[in-house]
């Protein structure tokens, strides 16, 4: 697979110089890290980088990268002194709530994801977190206020979908997280995610509905 994609980035490299007098459509080496999700070589081209010459935009993205590698302490690391100067705006304040609601710091996540809300209404990725925070800390109704309010902003529907079938099984309405779930599932069940069919067989099984659960995951599980 490696070898794979190096010759598919060689291959758009001489494709860019061929086409349009010159014109490139290359990709840089950080926008082929990104397409490749290969973190581990973005936190060295950032931290490089940062060596010579400090940067918000870049510390932000280093910041980014050890989040999605579950290097939540690494994370929180490179945020501080943006934190402390007050000088990476919303982003910065999200990615430590984020991170630190993966430590279980679940009040500081809070506050992290307040002030980034404050910093920026639009964030409709700070407000969906700061309702995941509320469900962990009990707070269900304001969770809800906040998923809805994000999917008003037009925050991505599954992951709205998910959190609230999630709040209703949370208060056992779960005949009303089945109506949220299920169509989303029967629609289209080879992009439904890991997450929404673990809610959909707790649902189908807190429901009693066994023969709905074995029709949508007999070729997966047995009977036990």
């Amino acid at each position: 697979m490696a070898r794979l994609l190096t010759l598919l980035f060689a291959t758009m490299i001489l494709a860019g110089c061929a086409s349009g007098g010159g014109n490139t459509t290359a990709l840089s080496e950080e926008q082929f890290l990104e397409l490749s999700a290969n973190n581990t070589r973005l936190i060295e081209l950032y931290k490089k980088r940062l060596k010579e010459e400090e940067d918000v935009g870049t510390r932000l993205k280093l910041a980014k990268a050890y989040l999605d590698t579950g290097d939540n302490e690494s994370t929180l690391f490179t945020l501080s002194p943006l934190i402390q100067n007050d000088s990476g705006g919303s982003e910065a304040f999200y990615l430590q709530g984020v991170a630190q609601y993966n430590t279980g710091l679940l009040r500081q996540a809070e506050n992290s994801l307040q002030i980034a809300i404050t910093k920026d209404d639009d964030s409709s990725k700070a407000i969906n977190m700061l309702g995941v925070v509320l469900a962990e800390l009990g707070n269900l109704s304001g969770a809800r206020s906040q998923f809805n309010k994000a999917r008003e902003m037009m925050y991505d529907d599954l992951v709205i979908k998910n959190n609230l079938a999630l709040l209703d099984m949370l208060e056992g309405k779960y005949q009303d997280a089945a109506v949220r779930l299920m169509p989303i599932y029967l629609k289209n069940p080879d992009k439904a995610d890991a997450k929404l069919k673990a809610n959909l067989a707790i649902i189908l099984s807190k429901m009693g509905s066994f023969e709905t659960l074995r029709r949508v995951y007999g070729d997966q599980y047995s009977d036990a």
